[in-house]
């Protein structure tokens, strides 16, 4: 089982009002042939490991220092949003020992107010992000490190909506620091969107169907059926994104050695500066941090 989970997740393209009601659960349908291989495999796994950690939180959770939430988490979810069933998504979860009995089950997932969102890794500024979006209090009666984070994450999202009509998927990148890859569905704007940060240890993967205009993501080809690897799956390269609107992969940050080289390039032209002169002299637009940071806290 993959040390972080595995998930899949199928959009399809809204559909106008005048079309066939033909496809109305295709998406549900698309990921029920995965739900099933994700429920088998970790029911060989729980046999197979009887005193392995999926079959003692299915025994006895509390003694594992899980929450409610964590624990309904710990075995394979079918998720089924948006008007017609636009949506679908199955997890295998996965859980890592953090020490002595306290777990971390991965995926992190929300499924609320119209957002799914199936969060891989970790946020280095969560606490940060937390206190300029004014929800120290709320944070604080969260359960678990996933709730927390997923919710800081919408919260955001919800918050650049109100105050941007278009990049809002780039200004919420922008904000987010750390290690992670996530899917994303809003059932409002009726569209799915997913993310790689720019380390790139978290694995992202996604395929446009040409022929029905559906989309679909997984952080693991390895746990696809041969069939649905073949499609033509193409991998989003770190510090990049899946538009939901163009449905190309654009970048967003530079990676680790992006931005060595362009260090190195800008140095180069500026050999004469010292130190802190180059500093003021990189392209930043600290301004518009400053002026987003105040919106968010409007």
């Amino acid at each position: 089982m993959a040390s972080e989970g595995v998930f899949f997740a199928k959009v399809l393209k809204p559909r106008s009002w005048y079309k066939s009601f033909g496809k109305q659960e295709e998406s549900s349908n698309s990921v029920d042939v995965l739900h099933k291989r994700f429920s088998k495999r970790f029911e060989e796994e729980v046999e197979q490991s009887p005193e392995g950690v999926f079959a003692r939180i299915s025994k006895t959770p509390q003694a594992l220092s899980l929450s409610p939430r964590e624990t309904k988490q710990s075995k394979v979810q079918k998720y089924v949003i948006g008007n017609d069933n636009q949506c679908a998504m199955t997890v295998l979860p996965a859980a890592n020992t953090i020490s002595g009995h306290l777990l971390r089950v991965c995926p992190y997932v929300h499924h609320q107010e119209g957002i799914l969102l199936c969060f891989f890794g970790f946020l280095k500024n969560a606490k940060d992000l937390g206190e300029r979006l004014d929800l120290t209090e709320e944070l604080t009666e969260k359960h678990d490190v996933g709730e927390m984070t997923t919710t800081l994450i919408v919260s955001l999202y919800k918050k650049l909506q109100k105050h941007h009509s278009s990049k809002v998927e780039e200004l919420l990148l922008a904000e987010l620091h750390g290690n992670y890859a996530f899917f994303m569905f809003d059932s409002q704007q009726k569209q799915g969107w997913a993310a790689r940060d720019p380390s790139g240890n978290q694995e992202l993967f996604f395929y446009a169907d040409p022929e029905d205009d559906s989309m679909a993501f997984t952080n693991c080809l390895e746990q696809l059926p041969c069939e649905e690897v073949q499609c033509g799956w193409k991998e989003v390269p770190p510090g990049h994104y899946v538009s939901p609107r163009s449905r190309n992969i654009k970048q967003f940050a530079l990676t680790p050695d992006q931005l060595q080289a362009h260090v190195r390039d800008q140095s180069e032209d500026l050999g004469f500066a010292s130190k802190d002169e180059y500093v003021h002299l990189s392209p930043s637009k600290p301004n518009f941090f400053v002026r987003l940071s105040q919106k968010l806290k409007a």
